[in-house]
């Protein structure tokens, strides 16, 4: 198989300072590995869980494989990210040429003439001069708005099934409020935002002293789509250092929770509907086996290898809660080791600089074998604290064949399957390429 896939697979992660974004599924690597490619019928349902966890995401109807599709859902609403406002195509999400077909008044950019027509009939026609306003007013507002953010909760209230064939505001009716979980700062300035987005949808955004509730409901609409919102790829595959080419809204697809050990793995594509292009998310299996009536989790972070204090800190800040996963728990009652501390740091070196042979020899000293990396014994009690770094490892596997290797270190990770960690992929379903 190849080992890394060229579709435009991004996951949601997120950034030290506390931002969210998402990157390409291949350069998340280190994190998260991709499970080969299965056929399957999407079997996770939203189910209520309980307790402060809301809904989230359930196998049902059988247990699903490694690789295997469990869940997929189309957007209610998709916007283009500001920073690829002339890179992107806003009807299909191609990235462009360098003189494209552009809207003479937002300078929005299209493929060509066909592609602005169809967008302008569907729905840009009603967001042209708003959009522009909108970056007017957020860039005078005395606290920081979340732009992208902000355009699709104003699409979603301006959207008409009839036109463009979206769900609009009840989309986002079964997303959990966060009115209290941003605390009373961070809800006044949305509830400030909210009523410029009722005044710009009104077609001016001067202040209005009624519609108080509107206010509140737009405010609560801009928070679930701040959290829930994904990050989408475009079809070319363009994600670069401006982050991801778009942004979406899943009516059910924001129910899959983050764990900091992940279940599935999360791609985007573009889909063609009848109501036009649209973002599709797809969920697969990454463990050997998802049993039926498991809760499917995705991670929402990049790197987990860091500590359970820094999960927990960049989780917080980004969307608002403190992560209480069983890794999380279990790391948390158990303090790290020197050994621990100085194996995560050459393993973060090596993902650091995607040296694959440095990672092979990693997992070789993972288990225990004579490998010419500081001496490691790995400590049963804390084999949990270092499945990501183990993961880190074995998710060599994937580059090798792009980056060349040492075929008999990859032999010899192969011949040690017995050991790898459960979230790591199998390497019987690899056909390695000699080297």
């Amino acid at each position: 198989m190849r080992a890394v896939d060229a579709d435009a697979g991004v996951v949601k992660v997120c950034q030290a300072d506390g931002a969210t974004a998402w990157m390409r599924l291949e350069d998340f690597a280190f994190a998260s590995p991709r499970p080969p490619s299965h056929t399957g019928t999407p079997r996770a349902e939203v189910t209520k869980l309980g307790g402060s966890h809301g809904r989230g995401l359930v196998l049902r109807g059988g247990d699903a494989a490694r690789g295997d599709l469990v869940f997929e859902d189309t957007a209610a609403g998709a916007v283009v990210a500001t920073a690829h406002w002339g890179r992107v195509c806003h009807c299909c999400y191609r990235r462009v040429a360098p003189k494209p077909t552009r809207c003479d008044d937002c300078g929005a950019a299209y493929c060509n003439a066909a592609c602005r027509d169809a967008h302008a009939a569907a729905a840009h026609d009603n967001m042209c001069a708003r959009v522009g306003m909108l970056r007017e007013v957020a860039a005078q507002l005395p606290f920081a708005v979340d732009v992208d953010a902000a355009h699709l909760t104003l699409a979603l209230s301006l959207s008409r099934r009839p036109r463009g064939g979206g769900q609009g505001m009840d989309a986002l009716k079964p997303m959990l409020a966060h009115r209290a979980a941003v605390g009373a700062e961070a809800w006044r300035a949305a509830l400030a935002l909210g009523s410029v987005l009722r005044g710009i949808a009104a077609d001016d955004a001067a202040p209005r002293p009624a519609a108080v509730t509107e206010d509140e409901a737009l405010a609560e609409a801009y928070l679930k789509v701040r959290f829930n919102a994904q990050p989408f790829g475009a079809a070319g595959d363009i994600s670069d250092d401006a982050g991801a080419p778009g942004l979406a809204i899943f009516s059910r697809g924001y129910a899959v929770n983050h764990a900091c050990a992940p279940k599935v793995v999360a791609s985007t594509s573009i889909e063609q509907t009848p109501a036009g292009p649209r973002p599709r998310l797809e969920l697969r299996a990454a463990v050997p086996v998802l049993c039926s009536g498991d809760e499917v989790t995705m991670s929402y972070i990049a790197d987990l290898m860091t500590t359970v204090e820094e999960r927990r800190r960049l989780l917080r800040d980004a969307f608002a809660f403190t992560c209480d996963c069983a890794r999380c728990a279990a790391e948390a009652a158990a303090p790290v080791t020197p050994d621990e501390a100085a194996f995560e740091a050459h393993v973060r070196s090596a993902a650091a600089q995607r040296d694959t042979t440095a990672l092979l020899r990693l997992a070789v000293a993972w288990r225990g074998k004579p490998s010419p990396t500081p001496n490691f014994t790995p400590n049963p009690g804390r084999a949990r604290r270092l499945s990501a770094c183990h993961d880190a490892a074995s998710q060599a596997l994937l580059l090798t064949t792009a980056t060349g290797g040492n075929a008999a270190l990859k032999a010899e990770v192969l011949t040690t399957s017995d050991t790898l960690h459960p979230t790591n992929l199998d390497p019987k379903s690899l056909t390695l390429t000699p080297t």
